[in-house]
């Protein structure tokens, strides 16, 4: 149910273990936020051990931490590119589900340049997902680790192909949520400057890495 104001929208921050620095040392705060325009000012959370990462809502991909073979990561842009290698070279965008680096499935396949999206379950036979070209000999693609998915539940992918020649791929606005429908891209990390993209009441979470104890 939409608020009183239109357009305007609760935001619930989940320090995640920590704690929100200037909101008496709660664990949570709670804002409003206006869909469509910044969110503004960001609360700071804190966490002993811990190096906070940045703060995140709905998307659940954040491939500039993804394993790249023969690819790049470009202006925020997933460049795959096999114009390097040897053999035959396929003009193909493939989603395919991988366990342990075995390949399981594929998800979704295309040629095409344009917006794509497709809805999955996860389940217990995979736990990552490879965005590729596909080629008969080593294939250039992005690996996304799906640590933060539920077995059973229902999620969608979804990306654009901005655009694409016998062997590269530009794509972006990667985004992995819940549910059956793709809604707008959102970025994994929020910042003040991310415009609001969530038309209800939201969380947004706390990511952390923890501090390395090594020298």
């Amino acid at each position: 149910m939409e608020n009183p104001i239109e357009g305007q929208y609760a935001v619930t921050f989940d320090a995640n273990g920590g704690t929100l620095l200037g909101y008496g040392n709660s664990s949570q705060a709670t804002r409003q936020v206006k869909y469509g325009e910044q969110y503004g000012d960001l609360p700071t959370p804190v966490r002993e051990g811990y190096t906070f990462k940045g703060w995140n809502g709905k998307n659940k991909i954040n491939y500039s931490e993804g394993e790249l073979m023969y690819s790049s990561i470009i202006d925020g842009k997933v460049v795959l590119d096999a114009s390097s290698l040897e053999g035959n070279i396929g003009r193909r965008v493939d989603i395919q589900k991988y366990n342990n680096n075995s390949f399981i499935g594929t998800i979704f396949s295309s040629y095409e340049n344009r917006f794509h999206s497709c809805t999955f379950v996860k389940d217990n036979t995979f736990d990552n997902i490879r965005l590729k070209i596909n080629t008969t000999k080593s294939n250039p693609y992005i690996q996304f680790f799906l640590t933060n998915l539920t077995n059973g539940e229902d999620y969608t992918i979804s990306f654009n192909v901005e655009s694409k020649a016998e062997a590269r791929a530009v794509i972006s606005n990667i985004q992995l949520e819940n549910g059956t429908v793709a809604t707008k891209y959102e970025p994994y990390y929020i910042t003040s400057s991310t415009e609001v993209v969530q038309n209800q009441n939201h969380t947004l979470t706390a990511i952390w890495e923890p501090i390395s104890n090594n020298p």
